[in-house]
């Protein structure tokens, strides 16, 4: 019984020596964004990327100069799997889940975003933005379209602006803005990395005396 113990311990102690040390890790968050190229490390103890063959689902493996990074076609669940040539046959060595999401909608923005803001800073406007609040990721957000809605106590026009620069007629518009005027835009439309188009939250600016 004792010889028997003793080759037990021995086996196990020679699995843990000998077994590769795999890390895949994703470089930013627990979890990728779909749309977007996701910084990848891939390392295996004892042995060079090229000599390894890595299968993915639910997204593009891609690889430059030795740095990864991991495309997702999907929400849901992406899998990264490694192989290493042994024989001339792929013997698995590690695998690895992560969780895919969509970015969080960007924010419709003029000037310094406030929702109070003086007749004089929006008279020098020329374009609006599209931001993501909180994401430290540098990602392009086109912005197609939206309408604004000057609200005063003379009426209400509207105008349909194409892109992220204020057409002439908006511009000319914002010069006569007196304090309590409403602007309100709606209609935003945004393209985001994954080439899909979305409609995100209205918003309402209100024009008050210069301080």
């Amino acid at each position: 019984m004792k010889k028997c113990t003793i080759l037990l311990i021995l086996l196990l102690n020679y699995t843990c020596s000998t077994a590769q040390q795999v890390s895949v890790a994703n470089e930013r968050e627990n979890f990728f964004y779909v749309g977007l190229d996701n910084p990848l490390s891939i390392a295996v103890e004892g042995l060079f990327n090229k000599s390894l063959v890595i299968k993915a689902i639910n997204g593009t493996l891609l690889e430059e100069n030795g740095r990864y990074s991991f495309r997702p076609d999907s929400v849901g669940l992406s899998e990264i799997t490694i192989y290493k040539k042994s024989n001339g046959q792929l013997k698995e060595i590690g695998k690895k889940q992560f969780r895919s999401k969509n970015l969080p909608l960007p924010f419709f923005k003029i000037g310094s975003g406030r929702p109070t803001v003086t007749s004089e800073e929006i008279a020098g406007q020329q374009f609006v933005r599209s931001e993501i609040e909180g994401l430290e990721i540098n990602i392009k957000i086109n912005l197609i379209e939206f309408n604004v809605h000057v609200i005063s106590d003379s009426g209400q026009s509207t105008f349909k602006n194409t892109g992220n620069q204020l057409s002439n007629e908006t511009r000319e518009k914002f010069k006569s803005l007196k304090t309590g005027d409403i602007l309100l835009f709606t209609d935003i439309y945004v393209g985001m990395p994954d080439k899909k188009k979305y409609l995100v939250q209205n918003v309402s600016v209100n024009i008050k005396n210069k301080e």
